[in-house]
């Protein structure tokens, strides 16, 4: 198989947009856990909440439902 300046390019943008998908996610997790340890809680929910909208987990949800109660 030859490899084409095209396919090369396109290969490339699509590694850089797969890293950045995965990196947001990733900064948001720890964003939210550093408001939390810093108790700016009016900053963690917004994190939490955005997290556990894209990803229903029971991790997500107990930090979640902490910032319910005590709302």
């Amino acid at each position: 198989m030859k490899l084409n300046s095209q396919n090369i390019i396109l290969t490339f943008i699509f590694c850089i947009i797969s890293l950045f998908v995965f990196a947001q996610g990733e900064t948001d997790e720890q964003l939210a856990a550093q408001y939390f340890q810093n108790k700016e809680y009016d900053k963690a929910i917004v994190l939490y909440e955005r997290l556990f909208e894209k990803n229903p987990t029971p991790f997500y949800y107990d930090y979640y439902f902490i910032f319910i109660l005590s709302g």
